[in-house]
C-alpha cells in the first residue's frame, strides 16, 4: 500500500503540493489552513517529543500518600506503580514494607 501511494504520488511530492495549496490558500477555513500547517510541519520537521511532569512530592496523582501508606494494604497494581514511580526518581520505595 505504502509504495503504491509513493509511486502515484510522485514519491508523495503531490500530497506535499496539495497541503501546501491548502495552506497558502487565504480564502480556506482556518482549520483546514491549521492541518495543513501541522502536516506539513510534522513532516518536515518531525513531530514535537512529549514532554512529562514526573515531579513528585509525598501525595502524587495516584492519591496515595506515600509515608502512610501499608503496601499489604495496596493493591498489585498499586504497588507496581509505586515502584516505576521510584524507579524514575531513582529512589527506593517509601511505604511501609512488611
Amino acid at each position: 500500500m505504502a509504495q503504491l501511494i509513493r509511486t502515484s504520488t510522485k514519491d508523495g511530492a503531490e500530497l506535499v503540493e496539495y497541503a501546501l495549496s491548502v495552506f497558502r490558500d487565504v480564502e480556506m477555513s482556518d482549520a483546514n489552513r491549521q492541518w495543513a500547517l501541522q502536516w506539513l510541519s510534522d513532516r518536515g520537521f518531525g513531530k514535537a517529543p512529549l514532554v512529562l511532569d514526573v515531579s513528585f512530592n509525598d501525595q502524587d496523582d495516584s492519591g496515595i500518600d506515600r509515608e502512610a501508606t501499608d503496601l499489604e494494604e495496596m493493591t498489585e497494581e498499586q504497588v507496581a506503580a509505586l515502584a516505576v514511580l521510584d524507579a524514575v526518581r531513582g529512589t527506593t520505595p517509601s511505604a511501609t514494607e512488611h
